[in-house]
């Protein structure tokens, strides 16, 4: 992992702590400029179909999603490295998803699952993501572009 300072380490253990995360067993893979890697395991609760025993569609967008924002609120850190802790903390409640578009390509079968996401462009008050999900024979799974409000 690199472009870590102490305030962003935290940021990244608080978010992988969400329930949810928590739930997807989401792990941190890599974390480099504008570019955030996660991977988590396939788990029979995150099953959307009995009978084809693949990931369920919802799952993948709530993973897409997560993962995005994540890509998006550590861009924000990287623009804002000369403000105070309290001053960061204010301009992360801030970040929200505004929108997101899910291309699912193929359907969610693999052991694991591994969700890369890139910003495109993090601008004043809007950041833009793309990210992409793959399997572990390296399947693309699905993709998303998703805009964050950043303030």
């Amino acid at each position: 992992m690199t472009d870590s300072n102490p305030l962003q380490q935290r940021f990244i253990e608080r978010y992988l702590n969400v329930p949810l995360h928590q739930h997807l067993q989401l792990s941190l893979e890599a974390f480099e400029h504008d570019q955030v890697t996660i991977k988590f395991p396939m788990q029979q609760a995150l099953i959307g179909n009995p009978y084809t025993q693949i990931l369920h569609g919802g799952i993948l967008a709530a993973a897409l999603d997560a993962v995005s924002g994540l890509c998006a609120t550590l861009s924000v850190l990287n623009k804002h490295t000369n403000l105070s802790e309290s001053a960061i903390i204010e301009l992360i409640t801030q970040i929200t998803t505004s929108s997101i578009h899910i291309n699912y390509l193929h359907p969610g079968i693999g052991d694991f699952f591994i969700v890369t996401a890139s910003t495109l462009r993090s601008g004043r008050r809007l950041t833009v993501v793309e990210s992409q999900c793959q399997n572990h024979e390296k399947t693309l799974i699905a993709t998303s572009s998703a805009h964050f409000m950043t303030g």
